[in-house]
């Protein structure tokens, strides 16, 4: 038997609540569920200076990785970080979203472990490690053309899925040219991570 505590018992009364309602309401179908969360160490996720690239030259992007690699940190070992706590860890660090906002986990363009955090227009989440440029940025044409008003605000990925300073260059400069396409020439804050 789990321990008596104030936690367990308030997600017992939620569950035995939820029932309740939904025995006497049989024509409710709208969301009884709820979300636990527990503290726990960060996934060492670092965040970096977030780019606006209204505004972002080359010599920014290039500063910018070279005090990426001068400032690297130890960090946890790939395969014990969890990419759904990562895209909570986003959530809670950037303050844009409330926890309570939806988050879905998507393949995106061939990629696994990648989330869309809150409504269409939400935040696009790529933590997979080894990524394939061309596919993500097809893959947002493909989205573009059938809704250009799903356009994400912004993109998080790793910082370690670049394997040069030239390959993020060329993201950012792929990423501005079809948000000034797409989104009315506004664009989204482009913001790495590393783990």
């Amino acid at each position: 038997a789990k321990p008596r505590t104030i936690a367990e018992i308030t997600k017992e009364r939620l569950r035995r609540a939820g029932a309740k309602i939904r025995q006497e309401h049989p024509d409710f179908h709208g969301d009884l569920g709820f979300k636990v969360f527990k503290q726990v160490p960060s996934q060492q996720l670092q965040a970096t200076q977030g780019l606006d690239l209204t505004t972002t030259t080359e010599s920014d992007l290039d500063a910018l990785r070279e005090a990426q690699i001068r400032n690297q940190q130890p960090s946890l070992p790939l395969e014990s970080v969890n990419p759904l706590h990562l895209a909570y860890e986003v959530m809670l660090k950037r303050h844009t979203y409330p926890l309570t906002a939806p988050i879905e986990r998507i393949t995106f363009a061939g990629h696994d472990d990648c989330f869309r955090l809150g409504s269409e227009e939400g935040a696009l989440c790529i933590f997979a490690t080894e990524i394939n440029i061309n596919a993500i940025i097809k893959g947002l044409i493909e989205i573009l053309e059938h809704d250009d008003s799903a356009f994400p605000s912004a993109v998080y990925m790793l910082e370690n899925a670049f394997h040069s300073a030239g390959e993020y260059n060329d993201f950012a400069s792929a990423l501005e040219q079809l948000s000034t396409h797409y989104n009315n020439g506004e664009k989204p804050t482009l913001k790495f991570y590393t783990l």
